[in-house]
């Protein structure tokens, strides 16, 4: 079956170059540690590659790391495999379930034609991811990717809380001329958000709020939760697409209480989100 949850969140990606994490390739290997950050600022491309190439890039982590889910995002990837390290036998993922259902065969494409690529994967302990692609969504592309996201899912929203305040911001400095007209500088993007319950009958989406409030570590935010088309977002705004998924942290506390004291109502709730490192 396709995904129909709400709001994903996960763990902060462990495939990140500032934690230790290296990528090599076997072309243009120079810009392969591009795809180890959490935000969309850099990538990975081939030069001077065709659909008849096959592309290896080989994710090495500093230390063994477990993981459940696996996400390619902002790539142009049709044809690919992914696989992990076992033992140093590079191995296919198990019980797979990508964006429009169960895979066999582990995680391999042939017809791809998303930007992202998530799958949920039974859960293993690793030292290393190798992403093979031939081909790409258009003919002989360069192959091109921004993130390798490695992580664990730490919950998706049963029921949809209110998004309010989502903000997008670029910092900008402003500065008057003496032409009269203002110097504009921005800064790289950073977003934040507030998502609000009210009379909120899921218990497991209270639980997780507070796994949120007390995780010590930033962790990603994905508020599409792999929905996509017409069918899902009638209107598609910034922030929902599948290729918007967020490094976040709480800011602030939480505002758990019962409507009117009544402890058999419904709870409210309120956690703050911001851009982090």
């Amino acid at each position: 079956m396709t995904i129909t949850g709400g709001i994903k969140f996960f763990e902060r990606s462990s495939a990140l170059f500032s934690a230790g994490t290296t990528a090599t390739a076997t072309n243009n290997s120079a810009s392969a540690n591009n795809i180890l950050t959490n935000r969309q600022l850099t990538y990975y491309q081939s030069i001077d590659s065709d659909d008849t190439e096959t592309i290896v890039i080989t994710v090495v982590y500093n230390k063994t790391v477990t993981i459940d889910r696996v996400i390619l995002n902002r790539m142009n990837f049709k044809e690919f495999t992914v696989k992990y390290d076992k033992a140093s036998v590079w191995t296919d993922f198990t019980n797979v379930v990508g964006l429009d259902g169960a895979l066999g065969g582990g995680i391999s494409e042939t017809d791809f034609s998303d930007e992202t690529a998530y799958y949920e994967v039974t859960s293993i302990s690793t030292t290393g991811i190798q992403i093979s692609v031939t081909k790409t969504q258009v003919v002989d592309a360069q192959k091109i990717i921004y993130n390798l996201f490695t992580t664990s899912e730490l919950g998706t929203l049963e029921a949809f809380p209110e998004i309010s305040g989502l903000e997008f911001t670029r910092k900008q400095r402003e500065a008057d001329v003496l032409s009269g007209l203002a110097n504009v500088q921005k800064a790289f993007e950073v977003n934040s958000m507030a998502l609000d319950f009210t009379n909120h009958g899921s218990q497991s989406d209270m639980d997780l709020i507070t796994t949120l409030f007390d995780e010590d570590d930033s962790f990603l935010v994905w508020l599409c939760g792999g929905k996509r088309g017409t069918t899902a977002f009638r209107f598609l705004i910034k922030g929902y697409a599948l290729t918007n998924i967020y490094n976040m942290q709480t800011v602030g506390g939480i505002t758990p209480n019962y409507p009117n004291t009544i402890y058999v109502n419904a709870p409210n709730n309120t956690v703050n989100l911001k851009a982090s490192t």
